[in-house]
This record gives structure tokens, sequence and C-alpha cells, in this order.
């Protein structure tokens, strides 16, 4: 995974040529990520893995090297585990809405950035449960929903690829406050992403 994350950041950094695409001063710029989502489940105690989308708005008003927006995202990890008699499916799915701003810092093609975002989450546990001896299709589900406020840290590098797009991978812990389907309340997300820059 590390290994893969490095030769994609080389691969970026070859391409970006005469980019300038950075986020700089009177700029906005939408992004839309895919990541990798990791959290440990109250319900089992295991570490359980699946994916994240989200989008996002950033705009830098400022001189100093800050953008401010907001973001919307869905996240959904799965477990499935099998007994004697049956097959359980949990699945607990995440929708974060956020306000932060991230402090932007290296050169205009390739920019480093970290930074804070704070909101409301809104989260669904659906357990289903088939019996094997009833032929395994039928499955009985059972669903909650919490929601609650969450906290998102975000660490990444930026690449730009022409004259709008930047390239980005990251890296963003959610901490969902109060969170009863997470046994910690973290919930982890290694990703990459796409930003299409506008203005200055």
């Amino acid at each position: 995974m590390v290994r893969n994350v490095c030769l994609l950041l080389l691969a970026l950094i070859l391409l970006a040529g005469s980019a300038n695409a950075a986020m700089k001063p009177g700029s906005s710029a939408f992004f839309a990520n895919l990541n990798y989502a990791i959290g440990k489940l109250a319900e089992t105690s295991d570490n359980v893995d699946g994916g994240f989308v989200g989008l996002e708005y950033q705009k830098m008003d400022w001189t100093y090297p800050v953008s401010f927006g907001f973001s919307i995202g869905y996240g959904e990890i799965n477990q499935d585990e099998e007994a004697d008699s049956s097959r359980t499916s949990y699945s607990m799915s995440s929708v974060p809405v956020y306000l932060g701003g991230k402090y932007w810092f290296g050169e205009d093609k390739v920019q480093g950035f970290l930074g804070v975002a704070f909101g409301m989450y809104f989260s669904t546990l659906t357990l289903s449960v088939a019996d094997k001896y009833e032929g395994g299709d039928e499955w009985s589900h059972n669903s909650e929903t919490a929601t609650n406020f969450g906290l998102g840290f975000p660490l990444g590098v930026s690449v730009s690829i022409g004259d709008t797009v930047m390239l980005t991978a990251s890296y963003k812990l959610n901490w969902l406050w109060g969170n009863p389907f997470l046994d910690n309340n973290l919930l982890h997300a290694f990703g990459v992403g796409v930003g299409f820059s506008f203005g200055p």
C-alpha cells in the first residue's frame, strides 16, 4: 500500500511539467476524492474496511496560504461472518457534512496541505442475518441510526496537471464523536482525488 502511494506521488510529480493550477490567493477549487476506509466495529471488535467518496469546495480569499470551504461524503465499511447455522453481514455507512480549512505549503506545482474540518455526521448500522438451513437466501435486516458532531483532519499532497487540474493523495482521520457503531469513534481514510481550480 505505502509503496503504491509513493509510486503514484512520483508519477504525479513527473507529470506536473509547467502546470500552474495550484491553490493561490483568489483561487477556488472543487475536489472529488475516492478513499479506502477502515474502522473498528463495536459489534465485533474487528477492524473492518470499505470505501469512501467525497466532494469538497475550497476558496483561498486571503494573502495567506489558507483556504476555507465545505465538504460532503459517503462512506461504508462491511464485514461478513459465518457460523455453523447462519451468515451475518454488518454494514456501517456514514455521511459527514463539514466546514473547514486547509493550510497550503510548497511550490506552485507541488503543494502539501493539512487542515481541520468540523460538522455533523449521519451513520447507519445494518445487521443482516440469513439462516443456512433455510437456503441462505432469506435475510432478516435490523438497522440503527446515529447523528452527532464530527471532526476531520486531512493531510496530503496536490500536484498540478495543466492549468486547471490538480491530482491529490491524502490521509484523513475522522473522529465521529459518540458513534455507537465504532469501537473508538475513529474512521481512517486513505485516498486519491482530482481537483479543478478556477480564478486568478
